[in-house]
């Protein structure tokens, strides 16, 4: 019964913009279709929005992580104070003082706690090893 009564108002919707585009006046198209101007007025101009996503928004990217945690080594190494402000001034991240003030919580780098050194991903640690293993391996005495 909902479907039949929703397929039926779709096709109402659909003639009353057809006879808008072809030059009917609302008063027209709703007595054509037997509904009030004002309903033949909201047909021909509604269009439903585009649904905003839910959920939250997007955390900060990896990239950005990086950035902060050089920013924080910058700081440190120039003897100030860690602050959200001067991280984003740094980073140059589009992100609000209160999202950076949460990174920093969310990764316990908040002020005097935050790390003075770069902490490395793994990749990185491992990009590293090999890059020291391959100069070891041309630099040896014995070859």
């Amino acid at each position: 019964m909902v479907r039949y009564r929703n397929m039926k108002l779709q096709s109402i919707k659909d003639q009353a913009k057809l006879l808008r585009k072809e030059g009917s006046t609302y008063a027209e198209i709703g007595n054509i279709l037997h509904i009030s101007l004002f309903s033949a007025r909201n047909m021909c101009s509604y269009e439903p929005r585009k649904r905003a996503k839910m959920g939250r928004k997007p955390k900060i990217t990896k990239n950005i992580q990086m950035r902060i945690k050089r920013a924080i080594t910058n700081i440190h190494q120039a003897g100030e104070k860690v602050n959200s402000r001067k991280i984003i001034k740094e980073t140059g991240a589009n992100v609000s003082i209160r999202t950076a003030q949460r990174h920093l919580l969310r990764m316990d780098l908040k002020y005097k706690r935050a790390s003075p050194v770069i902490i490395l991903s793994k990749l990185h640690k491992e990009n590293e090893w090999l890059l020291l293993l391959s100069g070891l391996k041309t630099n040896t005495v014995g070859n």
